[in-house]
């Protein structure tokens, strides 16, 4: 259910004030309110908060209008490094609705599983922290430093490869 954005409308007559401040503005993409008509657009996974919010507040006739895949990707593909050239992240977009995917982590030397997997964790917070939903991305380590040198060394690199590939678009 995850990844979806659903419309939803229902019916109210109460205090307008109370329902606009009483919403949670992250849960509410977008938000419609004619005569007694309220129409909104939520995330799937904010749908069940938002719909009990609602009905708490003395909307009726609460109803699912539409519901809709929706992803962010890159707009193009892009590749960072930081200052150091430690390590390289290439981001390649995609809208097969498969998340934010690993290709490869490439190391010509000898690095232990768990801090491989730390940078390939940090890659895909950032990437999710940026709004992306559906990516692939090859990770290469370059150069032998102390753990926390890799760990700042991907996020400068990973948010280099967003601005190269020109930004976030969304994918419907």
């Amino acid at each position: 259910m995850r990844g979806h954005r659903i419309a939803l409308s229902g019916s109210y007559s109460g205090n307008t004030d109370q329902l606009f401040n009483r919403l949670s503005y992250s849960d509410v993409l977008q938000f419609s309110f004619v005569g007694r008509e309220i129409t909104l657009q939520v995330k799937s996974e904010n749908l069940e908060n938002v719909r009990k919010t609602l009905t708490r507040l003395g909307v009726s006739n609460v109803s699912i209008l539409e519901w809709k895949k929706h992803g962010m990707s890159l707009a193009n593909s892009g590749v960072g490094t930081d200052e150091e050239d430690i390590v390289r992240v290439s981001l390649i977009p995609t809208a097969m609705s498969e998340g934010i995917t690993a290709l490869a982590a490439l190391v010509s030397f000898s690095l232990d599983e768990e801090t491989i997997m730390l940078l390939q964790t940090k890659v895909e917070e950032i990437l999710e922290d940026s709004g992306v939903t559906d990516s692939l991305y090859t990770l290469q380590i370059m150069k032998t430093v102390e753990r926390q040198e890799y760990v700042k060394a991907i996020e400068i690199a990973t948010l280099n490869a967003i601005f190269d590939a020109g930004g976030i678009i969304s994918v419907e």
